[in-house]
């Protein structure tokens, strides 16, 4: 599976205000939840590709927790964040977190609220990220291509009608890490 993925920061408006513009153009809202995301440092690995990333994901809605491992392969666009992905569900994220320390391995965190919005085969996360702000993040699996992407991503964007960032194909954790070497403060569990 490949994702076509990309982000804004709102710089103004909030959460509330985004949500009823994207019921307004057709997406429904289908989730609330908080998720905790710790990303594996594998630099110290030999043979893995730079750019890879494995994140274990833990996932707290009203209903429970469950959790997630994923496999990011390294991007293939510098235009949108393209990726192969492949995850499995987990039910003891904690446990595996703490597997992967005791093996000595340093975990980055990154922690959100997040609000997952639907139509056809768009997906829009609005996102409440900790130290970073409020995002929407624009998604489709498997597009056409690069260019047909962007043109839906373009019509999405003008429908919404929202002040925000040009588009960032950075993910949370590179921002953060941005965000923590400027102030000297270090971001591992």
């Amino acid at each position: 599976m490949f994702e076509y993925e990309i982000k804004v920061k709102v710089i103004q408006g909030g959460i509330n205000e985004i949500l009823r513009k994207l019921k307004l153009i057709g997406f429904r809202i289908i989730d609330y939840r908080f998720e905790d995301d710790s990303y594996v440092d594998l630099r110290s690995c030999r043979d893995v590709k730079p750019d890879s990333v494995l994140r274990i994901r833990k996932v707290v809605r009203k209903d429970g927790v469950s959790g997630e491992l994923t496999f990011k392969g390294p991007r293939i666009s510098d235009k949108v964040k393209l990726r192969e992905e492949l995850s499995v569900e987990i039910n003891e994220p904690d446990t595996l977190r703490e597997a992967f320390k005791k093996l000595g391995f340093k975990l980055f965190s990154v922690k959100k609220w997040r609000y997952v919005a639907t139509r056809g085969r768009e997906n829009v996360f609005v996102d409440d990220v900790e130290s970073l702000g409020t995002f929407i993040e624009y998604e489709v699996i498997n597009a056409e291509s690069v260019d047909e992407f962007m043109k839906m991503f373009n019509k999405f964007i003008r429908e919404l009608n929202i002040n925000v960032s040009k588009p960032i194909i950075k993910s949370y954790l590179e921002l953060i890490l941005e965000g923590r070497h400027n102030d000297g403060s270090c971001v591992s569990d």
